[in-house]
């Protein structure tokens, strides 16, 4: 990846937690399944298109822009709240 682009670790983090929690998966489980490459199998299993998800994955501005969006910050205030 180039510079400016990918995930920072805070984002990362947060979206461990919610596709964790959207799965009823351990957010550490799920962080080990996408190291070690097996997210097609995560990604199949929520319905998303791979092709999609990756490519927004190694594009940091349309990372920010999904994680700035009111829903995205409600559904993260929710999740954030119920620790």
């Amino acid at each position: 990846m180039s510079e400016g682009q990918g995930l920072t670790p805070e984002q990362l983090g947060i979206l461990l937690k919610v596709a964790s929690s959207k799965m009823g998966k351990d957010p550490i489980q799920l962080k080990k399944e996408l190291a070690d490459g097996s997210y097609d199998r995560v990604l199949g299993s929520i319905g998303a298109d791979p092709e999609k998800i990756r490519a927004m994955m190694e594009n940091r501005g349309a990372m920010e822009e999904l994680l700035g969006s009111p829903q995205v910050q409600a559904i993260l205030k929710e999740l954030l709240a119920n620790r």
